[in-house]
């Protein structure tokens, strides 16, 4: 009984530590993607993948407590003296690292005052054009997203404008809808914006 009670325990606190590992493996593949582009959409809201990232690490840490707690209460036992951590170091690693990365990409999003905006109108195939505009000093840039109907996005083009300036915030834009996505951003005449022109294609 005492030998099933002890391999229950060594399961037990031995999946707790693997699932904080992937969930901290999770937060830096995700923070990666977020590098390189991708965000999400829930209803009308707009999900940087940072965020997502942030919820996992957040998870990695919680069951990373609850795994020591058990062992600490568990100390007494023989069962669990030598038993090894072989996923510890691997989350806390893990865990580090994307937080990080999160650390870098909130701040990205303060300190550029980024802000996101669903474009209208939606295609007829259910794919979504979001804008993702930053500004610092005297430039501005701006990103634009096509959303799977999933809620899946991904950046498919970028520009850069004078003065800081945000074109598609202050409705300067024109979208249209084909066999693919086009967006056009006029500027306001005084601040150039270029490219101007931006293909959005959802995947």
């Amino acid at each position: 009984m005492a030998l099933s009670r002890g391999a229950g325990v060594r399961r037990a606190v031995g999946r707790l530590g693997f699932v904080s590992a992937l969930c901290g493996l999770a937060a830096v593949v995700f923070i990666a993607l977020g590098w390189g582009g991708l965000i999400f959409m829930i209803a009308v809201v707009v999900v940087p993948a940072w965020a997502v990232s942030v919820f996992l690490c957040a998870a990695s840490i919680v069951l990373a407590v609850i795994d020591g707690r058990t062992r600490a209460k568990a100390q007494g036992r023989e069962v669990l003296r030598k038993t090894p951590r072989p996923y510890g170091f691997a989350a806390y690693a893990l865990v580090s690292l994307a937080a990080v990365g999160c650390v870098f990409a909130v701040l990205g999003d303060v300190v550029y005052g980024a802000t996101y905006t669903v474009l209208t109108p939606v295609a007829p195939n259910g794919c979504t054009a979001v804008v993702r505009e930053t500004s610092f000093f005297n430039t501005g840039e701006g990103e634009v997203h096509a959303v799977h109907p999933s809620g899946l996005g991904w950046r498919t083009s970028s520009w850069t404008a004078d003065d800081g300036a945000r074109p598609v915030e202050d409705g300067l834009y024109e979208l249209s809808w084909n066999a693919g996505g086009s967006l056009e951003i006029s500027g306001d005449g005084q601040n150039p914006v270029w490219p101007n022109l931006h293909d959005v294609n959802c995947l």
